[in-house]
């Protein structure tokens, strides 16, 4: 495990870094267990059974902190509730869906214009607020 260290200044924060392994093709429950114990709570994209894409790619390390996307192979496939999450969490999110977005403002997803819960189709554009 490798760790990153952050300055605020009179403490040093250290947060620990781990491997993402590849989870393409594999069950979306190995997945979420495997992840689970590295102190990581995954994103599930759909309610397949298996993974067909995700971020971060393998072999990246990232923080236990970082967000997790698994988009399974589900027909399916449901708006999460991104309010709160940083611009380039969002549009991560999107590219990994194919869901076209437009973005006002700067900062973190204050709205949308599709609602939680709302199934994409391939055609639909999100209108992401940030603040």
């Amino acid at each position: 495990m490798s760790w990153l260290s952050t300055i605020c200044l009179e403490k040093t924060i250290v947060i620990p870094l781990v491997t993402i392994d590849n989870f393409q093709s594999k069950p979306v429950l190995t997945a979420q267990a495997k992840l689970n114990l590295i102190g990581i709570t995954p994103i599930i994209i759909g309610n397949g059974s298996n993974v067909i894409k995700q971020y971060p790619a393998k072999n990246t390390k990232t923080s236990i902190n970082s967000k997790v996307f698994l988009l399974t192979n589900s027909t399916n496939i449901t708006m999460p509730d991104i309010t709160g999450y940083s611009s380039k969490d969002a549009i991560t999110l999107c590219d990994l869906m194919g869901l076209k977005y437009e973005l006002n403002g700067y900062g973190y997803v204050e709205s949308t214009s599709i609602a939680p819960g709302t199934v994409i189709n391939p055609n639909d554009k999100i209108i992401i607020n940030l603040k």
